[in-house]
């Protein structure tokens, strides 16, 4: 129990510990100081800076430094060096002091916490030993054994952290992964409702690291978009520095890196099969990983990077379907020779296809060469084995076609949304183990956004209704028509939207015009 121990009992521990796992430890005052393999780390127990803080009083801070190979040109590390150096992390960030390139670690520990030996003491083990590690081998440093093993995480492990976060924020999860949602400020919704302000929490079981092998990969990804990948390089490196101060902070025990579209910052800790022994520790990274969304946009904005604006959603229209099973899912969108089923991408041939199977050629009977039957010619073309599993058509000039994309990257499926305007479209959740679920991919749709605004079937109605005559909010209803080839009940769904959203409309201009004539 780390309570009012003095830092000799605790740091005594720790150094039992680690001797027990192989390495050396020798101890000067409160620092101890650690060779393993060829590597050598300095754990250090000091006061905080700041004796209390929000989750209270705080007993000591424990800082890990492992010392890191220097770059063999012998110049100071930079922060692109850095970066690619944090895409190897898993229990410690790469960074450099006073040109000294090191990993970091970070445990505040708080009076009367009794996580002490079940937790802080060997996750602070595996830091030293794994965190180091992680990054490459050293020369005395044996070759890792790498097993072709599945994760040990479980299921049970993804439900149990799932029970927990929940009361959090939104969160879901299957049998591989995990996805929750933490907004920066209170009374935000989640990016699957279209706010763009909440940091999005990504457990997954089959990414095994390229030295540790298996385990589970904790991802933390912030909405903040930098541009300059220099940049993003640069703000990662600051935050963390940031991270190894010793104040009311959540553990450090990971890296911030650019994100896995380069473009946004994002936290990853990564935890090895052999730490899965440890009782709820998944629960507790999903916890830290929530204080950390928001000390991290208080962070970010100190340095000069703010989170999206929030627009206020429209009103959002959806109408519960007896018939619909919202638990749904394709069992795959690619057959077994790993094609997709054929969608057309011409809004002509389309609209051909549903002629030749319904008889109806109404649609058809167009003049020549008509701009209606052009929409879906300037999409972005697919890329390797990628597959349109949904698609919005809209009654525009043009008839413009927003197009809902999904491609098998390794053991899982990455989606974007793409139209032929390159909209940078924000999307939850980006990816997934399985197909989505009817459920899901309608989450997906309605959540739309291009960053700044909602980009969902209600939203580009709302943008069409101008004048509000009940004539000209008839036609708005049918000026999105959404489709899927994989999902037969996903028009029926958005059909009904647009009668819900026609009737909301109509009824908000009924009861305008009898509060004017009063």
């Amino acid at each position: 129990m780390f309570r009012d121990d003095p830092f000799a009992v605790v740091g005594g521990e720790l150094a039992k510990s680690l001797e027990s796992a192989g390495a050396t430890v020798r101890c000067r005052h409160d620092d101890y100081y650690v060779e393993y393999q060829g590597r050598s780390a300095k754990v250090e127990f000091r006061p905080p800076d700041e004796p209390s803080g929000e989750r209270g009083a705080i007993h000591t801070v424990v800082t890990v430094r492992g010392a890191l190979p220097e770059p063999r040109d012998g110049r100071p590390p930079d922060d692109e060096a850095l970066y690619t150096l944090n895409r190897s992390a898993a229990l410690a960030g790469a960074m450099s002091e006073h040109e000294r390139l090191f990993a970091g670690a970070r445990l505040t520990v708080y009076r009367g916490e009794y996580a002490w030996h079940d937790l802080q003491l060997p996750l602070l083990t595996a830091a030293v030993i794994d965190g180091i590690r992680a990054f490459g081998l050293h020369p005395e440093q044996p070759a890792p054994v790498r097993s072709s093993a599945d994760s040990t995480w479980a299921p049970a492990d993804l439900c149990a952290a799932a029970a927990v976060l929940s009361r959090l924020s939104f969160c879901t999860h299957d049998e591989g992964g995990l996805t929750a949602e933490f907004p920066l400020a209170e009374g935000e919704l989640s990016a699957l409702a279209g706010d763009s302000r909440t940091a999005m929490l990504q457990m997954v079981t089959d990414r095994p690291h390229p030295v540790l092998g298996g385990g589970l990969e904790c991802l933390l990804q912030m909405p903040h978009q930098v541009e300059d990948r220099a940049r993003l390089a640069r703000l990662c490196n600051q935050l963390n520095r940031m991270e190894m101060a010793r104040l009311d902070l959540p553990p450090h025990f990971g890296a911030w890196r650019p994100g896995e579209f380069m473009n946004n910052p994002t936290y990853v800790t990564f935890l090895p099969d052999s730490l899965h022994a440890i009782s709820g520790i998944a629960v507790n990274v999903g916890v830290w990983a929530a204080h950390r969304a928001r000390w991290a946009s208080v962070a970010l904005a100190a340095l000069g990077v703010k989170a999206p604006a929030v627009t206020p959603l429209p009103y959002a229209a959806i109408v519960p379907d007896a018939d619909a099973d919202m638990d749904w899912r394709p069992d795959d969108y690619w057959d077994e020779d790993g094609y997709g089923e054929y969608t057309p991408l011409n809004e002509f041939e389309r609209r051909m296809e549903l002629a030749e199977a319904s008889g109806d050629w109404s649609d058809c009977e167009v003049p020549v060469v008509p701009f209606a039957m052009r929409g879906g010619d300037f999409l972005p073309r697919l890329r390797g084995n990628e597959v349109e599993i949904a698609r919005l058509s809209l009654d525009s000039t043009t008839w413009d076609v927003i197009s809902i994309r999904a491609r098998r990257v390794g053991r899982r499926i990455a989606y974007r949304v793409v139209d032929e305007y390159e909209t940078p479209y924000v999307i939850r959740p980006k990816t997934s183990k399985r197909p989505l679920t009817l459920g899901q991919l309608i989450a997906l749709i309605d959540g739309l956004s291009d960053g700044e605004q909602s980009r969902s079937p209600t939203a580009l109605r709302d943008d069409q209704l101008i004048y509000g005559d009940p004539d000209q909010i008839e036609e708005t209803a049918d000026f999105v028509t959404v489709s899927s080839p994989y999902y037969a009940d996903l028009e029926d769904w958005y059909t009904r939207q647009a009668m819900e959203w026609a009737e909301t409309r109509l009824a908000e201009r009924e009861a305008r015009n009898a509060a004017e004539e009063e």
